[in-house]
């Protein structure tokens, strides 16, 4: 520093990962290059430096006060794990101030529930509920109305957030004790980026675990959901209702939507909007409802475009429903502006049937073995259609009892399939299409 004063230097502050901050020493060159500044004197100097070290040393230890992070522990702020308090405000106030600080929110382990009537609301960046061994459930005839959802995150399509994390929890909706609430949700995200459930069983909801409109980059991990209502882990963007929107880059890693024998929906939804979708290592059994619906609403003048879903190491049994998977397509004549294409089964294995409805573009099936499959039929005893015939699709390297392909449009490639022999197992009924096959 010799030659100028602490004053040609100033001190700001830079954001750094996980709340801290960092601090930032500009030199200021003089505005005036034809006069030297001005030495100050030795013990000006040395008191300067003193005062600025101070200021430094101030602006540091306020900086990392105002911007730390931390634990905050929902019994600290009230709730009470018995059963029968009210422990919303408790645990909002414990969100809220890890909201503020940036950290985590614990609930503790307990064997009876933490009881709550409202939903509990993420709406800041980088929070983290943490409840191994704990339940939070809606307490009867708590969610009188509307939508509830037990744990809501969300952003705003202006004002998106991200890394918002659930680990550990048991949410229990409670649904069927809800008398006046149309359909109580386990947990939902909307407008939130890096979006992370895991390690984390829902009980009871109308709808389990929902990445809506507007979600990029979230996942699913170690998640069960059971005795679901209508549906069981749900993808949306929700295009139906807001034209044009996308929920992109989800995945369903190692999950299960099991023993729901009121279900009737789909144990997975994946609808309106959503672009690569990944279900892997996942398993669906004794639901009342379809294994998989993936298809979007048929709403005229929205924009509705979904595509590149595919569902790997997925084993469907026991549903009660029309189909273990089916996937649909809009027909193109009388919704323009509504699409689904590239879907993917790798290595699935149903033990009912699997239907591929309407002009869907690159449709492929490997591997696996499935009881049967209907490409461009709704069922067994459905006539052939032009508009439901697929538009390309690819079977190969599987076992099927059952194959029946509309033949009035399309290109359909067969490879190296495993079927009963009879005239049964194999029909192509209709003209018109290019079918390949390759036994």
């Amino acid at each position: 520093m010799v030659g100028t004063t602490i004053s040609h230097y100033r001190i700001t502050e830079r954001p750094g990962e996980g709340g801290s901050f960092g601090v930032l020493l500009h030199r200021e060159v003089p505005t005036s290059f034809n006069s030297r500044p001005r030495l100050a004197s030795s013990a000006n100097h040395r008191h300067l430096c003193i005062a600025w070290m101070a200021g430094l040393l101030a602006l540091l230890l306020g900086a990392c006060g105002s911007g730390s992070s931390g634990d905050f522990d929902a019994t600290d702020f009230g709730a009470v794990a018995d059963g029968a308090t009210d422990s919303t405000q408790a645990i909002q106030s414990a969100i809220d101030e890890a909201s503020a600080a940036g950290g985590r929110v614990l609930v503790p382990p307990a064997e009876a529930p933490y009881l709550i009537s409202k939903t509990l609301l993420i709406r800041a960046s980088g929070v983290e509920i943490v409840g191994e061994g704990a339940t939070i459930r809606f307490a009867d005839d708590a969610a009188d109305e509307g939508d509830p959802t037990v744990i809501l995150a969300s952003g705003s399509e202006d004002n998106p957030i991200r890394d918002v994390a659930i680990r550990g929890l048991t949410v229990d909706a409670n649904f069927y004790a809800q008398e006046g609430a149309e359909r109580p949700r386990g947990i939902e995200f909307r407008f939130v980026s890096g979006a992370r459930v895991t390690d984390v069983t829902i009980r009871r909801p109308f709808v389990g675990l929902d990445f809506g409109r507007g979600c990029v980059d979230a996942e699913a991990r170690d998640v069960v959901i059971t005795d679901f209502a209508e549906d069981g882990f749900d993808a949306s963007g929700d295009a139906n209702e807001f034209s044009g929107a996308k929920t992109t880059d989800i995945r369903f890693i190692d999950v299960v939507a099991r023993d729901a024998p009121r279900a009737d929906g789909n144990a997975f939804e994946i609808e309106d909007g959503v672009e690569n979708v990944l279900v892997e290592n996942a398993t669906v059994e004794n639901v009342a409802g379809n294994g998989f619906g993936l298809r979007n609403h048929f709403v005229e003048g929205k924009e509705d475009h979904s595509r590149n879903v595919e569902l790997r190491n997925v084993t469907v049994s026991g549903t009660g429903g029309q189909f273990a998977i089916y996937g649909r397509c809009a027909p193109r004549e009388a919704f323009p502006n509504n699409s689904y294409h590239e879907m993917k089964l790798t290595n699935v294995e149903t033990d009912g049937a699997v239907a591929f409805i309407g002009p869907i573009e690159d449709l492929e099936i490997t591997g696996g073995s499935f009881a049967a499959i209907y490409l461009g039929f709704e069922g067994p005893d459905d006539v052939p259609a032009k508009q439901n015939a697929v538009a390309t699709a690819k079977l190969q390297n599987l076992q099927a009892e059952q194959l029946r392909i509309n033949g009035m449009d399309g290109t359909i490639t067969l490879s190296n399939l495993t079927l009963p022999k009879g005239q049964k197992s194999v029909s192509i009924e209709g003209s018109g299409a290019d079918v390949q096959t390759d036994w």
